[in-house]
């Protein structure tokens, strides 16, 4: 058989084509006369050949996964499908990673920088070493946020005499020029000796695109420079500073009894009664009693609900028991929310129609 189409017809250039939407490998058994175990094999000709996946949109490339050119894992992407940037490369000789795109910097000034007392004033740091993706801008003394994240930033100010040592110096990092960044102020208030007396200073802070950092500078007591070549500033981007989200992940066409586990964001059904004999895994659920309005629920087992806003858990509406091995997140409710919880349980009790066997038939169920 030289083509093969499932759903749809392949051709000379795509010999085996599929039309579906979803797709199932699953390991041969030890009971079956198999290992139990299943394995995926792709083979290139040479090193030199491109092997990987290609995931695409409406047919245009958006990411590459695989080795391409080499026997390097890469992982690319692009937005129009023509022009790719390495997000991820691991040399498979040495199992370093490298993210080539990572906005990172060090720079420094090549002249001595003077500073008068009382008076904060950026240091011109009119040099690199290194500056991937251009991220600092040496013109304006200042590094710029390409994009959106959590960055990590140092910098070394070099005390160098100007005509008393009783200077006393102080450093900091800046914000948009205006707004000192939190744990970034230092001072040496010992005797200062010129071209050894130095201050370390590093933080972390989130910023968006198009912030601006710089350094800055401060003597008090008496004026001073900040020694070229061995001042300097650096930074790189560490993380993402999206806000953690849970998302329901739909179930897996094969898991048997508990398809159809709950993903919607529906608030308690207010005839849980009349429903509470559908099957346990299309049941309404709760909400996280406390009235955040975002909850979202995890579809596995055990069945809880987990509030987006304070990433807290409800009890199981089967057991009304806390879940503390949920494979996904292990938390516990706050006093608040208990209490909430346990109000919403007596005021159910009471409610009219509501039975102590009633409860426990749902419970059952």
């Amino acid at each position: 058989m030289a083509l093969l189409g499932v759903g749809t017809t392949a051709d000379p250039a795509n010999p085996f084509s599929a039309k579906l939407n979803a797709a199932l490998w699953t390991a041969k058994t030890i009971a079956e006369g198999g290992t139990g175990d299943l394995f995926y094999t792709m083979n290139k000709e040479t090193a030199g050949r491109d092997l990987g996946l290609t995931l695409q949109t409406a047919y245009v490339t958006k990411a590459l996964m695989g080795l391409f050119g080499s026997d390097r894992f890469r992982l690319a992407v692009s937005a129009d499908g023509s022009t790719f940037f390495d997000g991820l490369i691991v040399d498979n000789a040495t199992g370093i990673v490298d993210q080539p795109r990572l906005p990172r910097f060090k720079g420094f000034t090549n002249y001595d920088n003077y500073v008068g007392i009382d008076s904060w004033t950026k240091i011109g740091i009119n040099n690199t070493d290194y500056n991937d993706q251009g991220a600092f801008d040496a013109g304006n003394n200042r590094f710029v946020a390409s994009v959106a994240g959590t960055y990590l930033f140092g910098a070394t100010l070099l005390y160098k005499i100007n005509a008393s040592a009783t200077a006393r110096m102080r450093g900091r990092l800046v914000l948009n020029g205006t707004t000192e960044i939190r744990g970034s102020l230092g001072e040496i208030s010992a005797t200062h000796v010129s071209l050894a007396t130095a201050i370390w200073l590093q933080t972390m802070v989130p910023l968006t695109a198009g912030d601006t950092v710089e350094l800055q500078g401060y003597f008090r007591v008496a004026d001073g420079y900040f020694a070229a070549d061995h001042t300097s500033f650096w930074g790189c981007k560490v993380g993402s500073s999206w806000p953690m989200q849970i998302i329901p992940i739909p179930a897996h066409p094969m898991s048997g009894p508990r398809k159809g586990w709950p993903t919607s964001t529906s608030p308690l059904c207010r005839k849980t009664r009349q429903n509470r004999r559908q099957p346990f895994s299309t049941r309404p659920m709760r909400h996280c009693p406390r009235p955040c309005a975002s909850a979202v629920f995890r579809p596995h087992r055990p069945l809880r609900s987990i509030c987006a806003a304070t990433a807290r858990s409800a009890p199981c509406l089967r057991s009304g028991r806390r879940w503390t091995g949920c494979r996904m997140m292990s938390s516990t409710m706050t006093a608040g929310c208990v209490s909430a919880w346990r109000s919403k349980g007596r005021l159910a009790r009471q409610a009219p129609g509501s039975s102590q066997t009633g409860r426990r038939r749902s419970q059952r169920t």
